[in-house]
């Protein structure tokens, strides 16, 4: 019995230093945050120089009583110290989007500041991105475009001393990444009616964020994209860095949501 009770007592202990050290470790503010990542929009870093990283993002809404899922996949490679290429797969997710599509592209990062970075803004620069897509999944959409793209572009600062990172700029994209809908309209009778759509009700988009690191491996971060589509909402959450690995935790709120359901988000990068 004594050996039992020995036995047990030094399994607690364990447990015990380990809840410490990982809480230690989540809440020490020792050193900078880690590469920025938000949820929604594009992030204002790039992969570092030979680097490799991956994402991917899963969205979990409920519709009619069922539980629908989606996801967005980007694999990036960082082929010179401000740019990076990008490999995506995105809306794959169950039940079937009909708009799985594959893209191919880069983001390039423009430093705005010039001489010392001092000053209550820093880190200033102004990020490029350009993403052609492929629709590779069912087409029972048949008005649905085969070829796609994504482009994009925002600058961002660093304020001094809390160092929240600001974001903004405007997004262009086609139904590949924003989704194709069916506008309601009146038809014969006054009996509603549904009109093929061939690209997103809004596909110029405002988007901007605001990250706010609490340590070195806990922040705050929220981000919005205007307009009617698929990736319209805002989303706030919370961002965990440990050691090579991102994780967000978030809530999507829709813009309209008549058109589209609110989600929790779960989204990990893990760099290479």
């Amino acid at each position: 019995m004594n050996r039992l009770i020995n036995r047990t007592y030094i399994i607690l202990c364990q447990i015990r230093n380990w809840i410490g050290t990982s809480l230690l470790y989540i809440f020490s503010d020792t050193a900078a945050e880690a590469q920025s990542l938000i949820a929604g929009i594009p992030s204002a870093d790039v992969a570092r120089r030979g680097h490799v990283e991956y994402t991917h993002e899963s969205q979990w809404a409920s519709e009619a009583g069922k539980l629908k899922w989606n996801s967005f996949n980007f694999l990036t490679y960082g082929i010179a110290k401000r740019t990076e290429l990008a490999v995506s797969v995105v809306n794959v997710g169950s039940p079937g989007t009909e708009n799985v599509a594959v893209g191919i592209g880069y983001k390039t990062i423009i430093p705005l500041q010039q001489g010392e970075d001092a000053g209550m803004f820093r880190e200033r620069k102004l990020s490029i991105g350009q993403m052609a897509y492929v629709a590779v999944g069912p087409e029972r959409n048949i008005v649905r475009d085969r070829v796609g793209g994504w482009l994009y572009s925002h600058v961002s600062t660093r304020l001094s001393p809390t160092r929240t990172r600001l974001t903004a700029g405007m997004s262009y994209g086609s139904s590949h990444v924003f989704g194709f809908r069916r506008a309601r309209m009146q038809g014969v009778g006054g009996l509603p009616e549904t009109s093929p759509q061939r690209i997103p009700l809004t596909p110029l988009s405002f988007i901007g964020g605001i990250e706010q690191p609490i340590t070195r491996h806990v922040g705050l971060l929220a981000d919005w994209i205007s307009g009617r589509h698929d990736i319209a909402a805002l989303i706030t959450g919370v961002q965990l860095n440990i050691g090579h690995q991102v994780l967000i935790l978030a809530y999507k709120r829709a813009n309209d949501q008549v058109s589209d359901t609110n989600a929790l988000v779960t989204e990990v990068m893990i760099h290479f």
